[in-house]
């Protein structure tokens, strides 16, 4: 069994970059963690008071600590007060390396540039206490890489309830959460980065068959080839990876032949590529 990583490369080339291991992974029970501890509170991350909300998190591989990875299966955020409405949200996973530890100001689209859609659904009158949202498309998490959580929200127009919201608990780490907010549209502005980071619940399941690997950096790029390289996950694969690149987004099945393949490390060199391809 065999599970891929689609990763875009440079917009030069528009190929899609694909990932396969070749190995069987490692199990691990289902188990729950919780990230901070602090009982300070704001209406973030599920936050209706405007029309349109946007919070990113980061969380590191040690906060975490799972090293042997897992399936993220579910999120939850502890709220201190109720609310009666219904907020349409979406929430994003992506990994960054281990070295990523503060956030960056930037536009939502930029920043969710890569990240899986875990959940899109609508949320209704959230009571207090731990507010667990079942994700639809688990998140292979490989236990060595830092971890972004997007949350967006949309209840649209000027928003609706307090300024406290759900009144959900968070605890200071330096630089380590985002917000964007705006009324009647979706913002476009770049967001403010501050310390008032969610406390978060994750439940991971048993990790898939065979992981997938982590993230995929491009390393170098010339008018007809692309150096990328990429974590390996854990357990890392005995027998290598297959690397499917194409113009078409469309995933390589188990009969298509890989367009590389690297027995040893982790990184490659894509060639040729055609520009503006």
């Amino acid at each position: 069994m065999s599970v891929f990583l689609l990763g875009k490369m440079n917009r030069r080339f528009k190929p899609f970059i694909t990932l396969l291991c070749m190995v069987f992974g490692l199990l691990i029970q289902a188990q729950t963690v919780t990230i901070g501890t602090g009982t300070s509170t704001q209406r973030y991350p599920l936050a209706g008071y405007y029309g349109f909300e946007r919070s990113a998190s980061l969380y590191t591989a040690s906060e975490i600590n799972l090293p042997a990875g897992g399936s993220l299966l579910s999120v939850a955020w502890n709220a201190t007060a109720s609310t009666s409405f219904s907020l349409p949200v979406k929430i994003y996973v992506k990994p960054v390396a281990s070295n990523v530890t503060t956030i960056t100001a930037q536009n939502w689209d930029t920043a969710i540039g890569g990240a899986t859609l875990v959940y899109n659904g609508t949320l209704n009158n959230m009571p207090t206490g731990w507010n667990t949202v079942t994700l639809q498309t688990p998140f292979y998490y490989n236990g060595s890489d830092n971890m972004m959580v997007y949350v967006e929200t949309s209840y649209g127009g000027y928003g609706t309830g307090t300024t406290a919201g759900n009144a959900f608990t968070y605890s200071t780490a330096a630089s380590k959460h985002m917000y964007i907010r705006g009324d009647n549209t979706p913002p476009t502005q770049d967001g403010t980065v501050g310390p008032e980071r969610p406390n978060i619940r994750m439940t991971f399941g048993p990790a898939p068959a065979c992981p997938p690997p982590g993230v995929i950096t491009l390393t170098s790029a010339t008018t007809t080839s692309a150096g990328i390289s990429w974590t390996a996950p854990t357990p890392a694969p005995a027998g290598g990876y297959e690397i499917y690149y194409s113009t078409s987004s469309t995933a390589p099945t188990a009969t298509t032949p890989p367009s590389q393949t690297v027995t040893t490390g982790t990184s490659a060199t894509i060639s040729p590529l055609v520009a503006n391809t």
